[in-house]
């Protein structure tokens, strides 16, 4: 269970870890569903039905937009044959609230309890991506689910960080933590990992030690050329076969 730091985050850390818009729509198939969280914040979520699949997506989104900038892609994901749900953190698109770490592990726990409330647990696959990647591993390891799909995830913010400043002394500075490293390593439930070897933000090893980290049942998919923001531009064919094959891996009850 995630406890917050000692230290209260610095609002220069805030404004490095979050990019949030507040404007825009969500357009495409789907309908919108208001979610309450237990420390009373609104978040808008974007839930997509595809006519008899049986998973059901849940996706947190990584650090910068918002839903409304992903819209194409909550119809790639519909296009994997399965339901989606996708989620604005708070302080996101039309959520209310200040986006933090704590936040963001109650907003991903939240949208998982509404969709439990509709959906089989066992038919929950979370995937996170980027910075999404903590929250997922976090509401993976505690929550029944189906299976995790991690993509484009950095170990942790402390190690993110000292990686493109190794002259800071980031373990001290930082005081955000999403350890993915931690988390991941307590996941019972099937895994992917994805991430590209072109990644120029968060660096391919990162990826390689998330598998390492990682439970079995476990399956790596590796991609070449697409940077950090590109995975589903460059590479999104191979990442849409992934997923297919890694969902027909997974059990569906009789």
């Amino acid at each position: 269970m995630y406890t917050s730091p000692a230290m209260p985050l610095i609002p220069l850390e805030s404004r490095f870890i979050y990019k949030p818009l507040r404007v825009g729509q969500v357009v495409g198939p789907g309908h919108d569903v208001k979610l309450e969280t237990a420390d009373g914040v609104t978040l808008h979520a974007r839930y997509v039905l595809r006519p008899y699949a049986y998973f059901n997506l849940l996706y947190l989104h990584g650090r910068s937009g918002s839903l409304a900038t992903r819209s194409r892609l909550l119809q790639y994901f519909v296009s994997v044959n399965a339901n989606v749900l996708a989620v604005d953190y708070r302080g996101y698109g039309q959520s209310t609230g200040t986006p933090c770490e704590a936040g963001l592990y109650t907003d991903a726990l939240t949208a998982y309890q509404w969709l439990v409330s509709h959906v089989p647990a066992q038919s929950v696959v979370v995937i996170g991506e980027g910075l999404g990647a903590a929250p997922a591993c976090e509401l993976a390891a505690a929550q029944p689910v189906a299976g995790l799909v991690s993509i484009s995830a950095f170990s942790s913010l402390p190690q993110l960080a000292a990686a493109h400043y190794p002259w800071l002394p980031t373990g001290w500075v930082v005081r955000s933590r999403f350890d993915v490293l931690d988390k991941i390593a307590r996941v019972q439930a099937p895994k992917l990992i994805v991430h590209s070897r072109a990644d120029e933000r968060v660096p391919f090893a990162m990826g390689e030690r998330l598998f390492a980290a990682a439970l079995e049942p476990k399956q790596a998919l590796w991609l070449d050329a697409a940077k950090h923001g590109e995975v589903y531009s460059t590479s999104g064919e191979q990442l849409k076969i992934g997923l297919e094959q890694f969902l027909a891996t997974l059990d569906i009850p009789s």
